[in-house]
């Protein structure tokens, strides 16, 4: 990998989410998915061991939310950028 590459972690509720997102992110020039997980506590090692430049991250996440793990990337100091990609559906 070259210097100039971003990696990249994903963590999203359901696996054909980190496919999108994977798919997604293939197509631009310079990153590269390292890590993906829909479990927050497993997302967290990963980035910790993976050390990403990039964490893309959806709010529900089992063991640990999003939000949980984006206040433990902060509470750890961890440097990397965050995105929070989330949607929901309400029937109506």
């Amino acid at each position: 990998m070259q210097n100039s590459e971003h990696k990249v972690v994903i963590l999203q509720d359901n696996a054909k989410a980190i496919e999108e997102l994977i798919s997604a992110v293939s197509e631009l020039n310079g990153f590269t998915v390292v890590g993906s997980s829909v479990d927050g506590e497993q997302g967290l090692e990963i980035i910790r061991s993976a050390k990403p430049s990039v964490v893309v991250t959806g709010l529900i996440l089992s063991t640990l939310d999003g939000f949980a793990v984006l206040s433990k990337i902060k509470e750890e100091n961890l440097q990397v950028k965050t995105m929070v990609v989330s949607s929901f559906t309400i029937d109506s």
